[in-house]
């Protein structure tokens, strides 16, 4: 559908949930075949029943699928003796393996180096480069966080030995960059520094694609500063507390995630499952107000994702109308969008179609609703049509 007087321009690139700038898709472009990656977290063996099934079924996938590597985002299982056969069949899965240290890690007390050792990773984190993107691990158990005696239990912070290190590891990256962690370093229970470590990051917009994690156990993505935060959802079971303590999803969770840069997307592959036994609704979770607003996180799924990047916003004959950076992030039915303006004349009029926007993806123009825009740019475009 077209409107009558506008559309959107698209830059050449599509992702994850990314908000990619021209010089980072100019570090893209070398790549010179599709690179996906099969990603799992808080599988939790050792902890949950039949959690090695669940690991099984991952890794028969993968055998299918053929990625460019298996990727764990932490809670995998005890790295201990009586577990390490999974880590090693983990290891012996494929040629490229990444481990990200989860706090269950240090339960029944072992230590981040009983975790180097089992999964035989070079540190607490590391890098390491697979088909042209490199890949940041960082760990979130680090001790010292100023805030720490305000909760106590796990350690969740990154202290300022490993920022430096990845400061490092910022500026000499000349490929894409994908961040991995455990804790989350944005949304639902971020490490205590998670303020500081977006304020990093963001200087970092050019050369970041995406950072992923685990712990959180929900369905979640935002952005915070130009960087784009992804939680993948655990592979068993959503944590409740109380009497119920978890509610477990009927069969695993995990997913893949395909960067394709000759067709400009970064894809992740949406899979859902169901409640085992009894819901979340079930034991009341969402009655208590500390838990309301999760009620669409938290669900027994890992939703498609696909991004597309637009920069401009046009008249049909090809005028620039707004210069923009946004990416547009489909997940299923739902569309949303917003429109970050990068300087440049504003010129009007916009015509907005019974309430939508016109935005043109790839060759297909997409009417979206103006409510599905941030309140900024609603404000924006209702300026310009005046």
């Amino acid at each position: 559908m077209h409107s009558r007087r506008s559309s959107l321009k698209t830059f050449a690139f599509a992702s994850a949930s990314l908000a990619i700038s021209p010089k980072l898709y100019a570090l893209m472009k070398p790549l010179n075949k599709s690179i996906t990656l099969g990603i799992i977290t808080d599988v939790h063996i050792g902890f949950v029943s039949e959690a090695e099934k669940r690991l099984d079924a991952f890794l028969k996938e993968m055998k299918k699928e053929r990625p460019d590597a298996l990727v764990q985002l932490g809670d995998f299982a005890f790295p201990n003796a009586k577990y390490q056969a999974h880590a090693d069949r983990f290891n012996a899965a494929h040629e490229h393996t990444i481990h990200a240290i989860g706090n269950h890690e240090l339960d029944h007390g072992l230590t981040r180096d009983s975790a180097v050792k089992a999964w035989g990773i070079p540190g607490y984190y590391y890098s390491k480069e697979v088909e042209g993107i490199k890949i940041i691990v960082l760990d979130g158990n680090d001790r010292g966080s100023p805030t720490y005696s305000s909760h106590g239990g796990y350690h969740s912070y990154i202290g300022p030995e490993q920022q430096a290190w990845l400061k490092k590891e910022l500026d000499a990256a000349e490929q894409p960059v994908l961040i991995a962690s455990h804790q989350p370093l944005a949304g639902t229970i971020a490490v205590d520094n998670a303020q500081e470590m977006q304020e990093l990051l963001s200087h970092y917009q050019d050369k970041i694609l995406l950072c992923i994690n685990g712990h959180s156990h929900v369905d979640q993505q935002l952005e915070v500063k130009g960087i784009h935060y992804l939680h993948i959802n655990s592979a068993s079971y959503y944590w409740l507390g109380g009497r119920v303590r978890l509610a477990t999803y009927k069969d695993p969770l995990f997913t893949t995630m395909t960067i394709d840069p000759k067709a400009a997307t970064i894809t992740l592959k949406g899979v859902k499952s169901s409640w085992a036994k009894g819901t979340p609704e079930d034991a009341g979770y969402f009655k208590d107000g500390k838990h309301a607003d999760k009620k669409d996180i938290v669900r027994p799924e890992i939703r498609a994702r696909r991004f597309a990047q637009v920069t401009a916003l046009t008249d049909l004959s090809g005028k620039v109308l707004l210069p923009v950076r946004q990416w547009i992030n489909k997940e299923g039915k739902k569309i949303q969008a917003s429109l970050i303006a990068q300087g440049g004349t504003l010129e009007k009029p916009i015509v907005i179609k019974n309430g939508k926007v016109c935005l043109k993806v790839g060759k297909k123009n997409h009417l979206f609703p103006l409510t599905d825009l941030s309140p900024e740019d609603q404000k924006r475009i209702k300026k310009l049509q005046r």
